[in-house]
């Protein structure tokens, strides 16, 4: 529990909220903070960019010659890796059997979230999938390279 330093009230701190002041009383300071700024003639920015200023900046720098370079080495690399060709193969399956409805998604195995990733045990079995959300998922790659698998 934290006190709200304009209201006084008492409110369980969320992790989206990362201000020590209430929603309501967040959005009021917030909203000020823009009208303060705008009389500077300061800019006042959002945290997302326009989709078009990542479309050009995508145009532009893929046509570097070093990142050209940097991906054909890439590629290169993949497609000469053995284990990498068998996660693609399960992983593609996977994807298919899931658009075709022979594999349907099911919540997080540990939380429940409805957002879930299919997760392979054995690459060779590839519609013998886990499902879990994207953070359990990362605990359990985690959890596999520290055993060495």
């Amino acid at each position: 529990m934290v006190k709200c330093p304009d209201c006084a009230i008492d409110w369980d701190k969320t992790s989206r909220n990362k201000s020590n002041r209430c929603n309501p009383c967040r959005r009021l300071w917030e909203k000020a903070w823009r009208k303060f700024r705008k009389a500077q003639g300061r800019p006042v920015v959002s945290a997302q960019l326009p989709r078009a200023y990542h479309q050009n900046y995508g145009k532009t720098y893929y046509q570097k010659p070093e990142v050209k370079e940097r991906q054909r080495q890439e590629a290169r690399r993949i497609r000469q890796d053995p284990a990498h060709a068998q996660r693609l193969f399960a992983r593609t399956q996977a994807r298919n059997a899931i658009r075709r409805g022979d594999l349907v998604r099911k919540p997080c195995e540990v939380c429940g979230d409805s957002r879930t990733q299919a997760h392979h045990d054995d690459y060779e079995k590839p519609l013998d999938v886990r499902w879990s959300c994207r953070q359990h998922h990362v605990d359990l790659h985690t959890k596999a390279k520290a055993e060495g698998k």
